[in-house]
């Protein structure tokens, strides 16, 4: 059996895809068993992927993009998830209210600035100023929590499973930003282009791996997933988890299979566009196509 290092941004439900499809026995199905490594605290998983020789990693395909297509060796070789995971709460705004968030008190995920990006994208995209709202800032998920249930902001981004304790102690919903963007490769397979056709070989079997995972997750709904992910996530009650597994499954957060399509990258190229993000001068299908050859 071939033994992988791959590396994940942090430790997360949204990553369930890859989690199930060890604990499964999916990848050893396949002939593959796989370590996880993470990054420290706010680390890239890229940075990781090259320093410790690691044979692959999951993480935005903005990273690779921020590199440009044709300035690194990496390639992206299939999706993991298939849009945002990112859900924002109010203390009092009625749900979808954009335009009411001039002035208002913004505390945006800590872990990336991905969202943040792709929540200003927006407001650009309605017309509002993002500048008009303050965007404040927190060490880590659980300072801005805290922060939004001490009333020192008036809306917050997060993923499951924090959305749905929120949710359970009276806070609104405001906007689940799966619903707002649309699909898009938000996290994807990334590894250094194959050296031989043994190590491509070992890369494909991988994304099989994962894609029979992302069909049995669809196949089974939420309540069946729920009880997979139990003995992962022990600290995360079985009705957070079981909201989490519904949104997620429902949204498309978890993608349905791995192969990422020219429209949805299209659709991220305008999302990160509209959030100020510099992008390669091509086409999103050219870009899909450099990045995955």
């Amino acid at each position: 059996m071939d033994v992988l290092n791959l590396v994940l941004p942090f430790r997360s439900l949204f990553y369930a895809p890859v989690y199930l499809a060890i604990t499964r026995g999916v990848m050893a199905r396949h002939g593959i068993g796989v370590e996880l490594r993470y990054p420290p605290a706010g680390g890239d998983p890229l940075d990781l992927l090259r320093a410790s020789g690691a044979d692959a990693a999951v993480g935005g395909p903005i990273r690779l993009l921020r590199l440009g297509a044709d300035a690194t060796d990496i390639r992206m070789f299939g999706q993991v998830t298939g849009t945002t995971a990112f859900v924002v709460l109010a203390r009092d705004l009625p749900p979808g209210d954009w335009r009411a968030l001039p002035g208002r008190r913004y505390l945006p995920f800590t872990g990336s600035r991905t969202p943040l990006l792709f929540t200003r994208a927006h407001l650009h995209r309605l017309g509002i100023d993002p500048d008009s709202v303050t965007w404040l800032a927190a060490a880590n998920a659980a300072e801005a929590m805290a922060r939004f249930r001490a009333g020192d902001a008036d809306l917050i981004e997060l993923p499951e499973p924090d959305a749905a304790r929120l949710i359970e102690e009276g806070m609104r919903e405001f906007a689940a930003m799966a619903q707002v963007l649309g699909p898009m490769p938000f996290s994807v397979v990334m590894a250094p282009q194959p050296a031989d056709v043994a190590a491509a070989k070992r890369l494909a079997r991988l994304l099989a791996a994962i894609g029979e995972s992302q069909a049995w997750m669809h196949g089974a709904g939420p309540v069946a997933v729920t009880a997979a992910l139990a003995a992962t996530f022990p600290e995360v009650a079985d009705r957070h988890l079981l909201a989490a597994a519904t949104r997620y499954l429902g949204d498309g957060a978890w993608a349905r299979g791995p192969a990422v399509s020219a429209a949805d990258m299209a659709r991220l190229f305008a999302a990160m566009a509209g959030g100020g993000e510099a992008l390669p001068d091509a086409d999103p299908a050219t870009v899909l196509g450099a990045l995955q050859k």
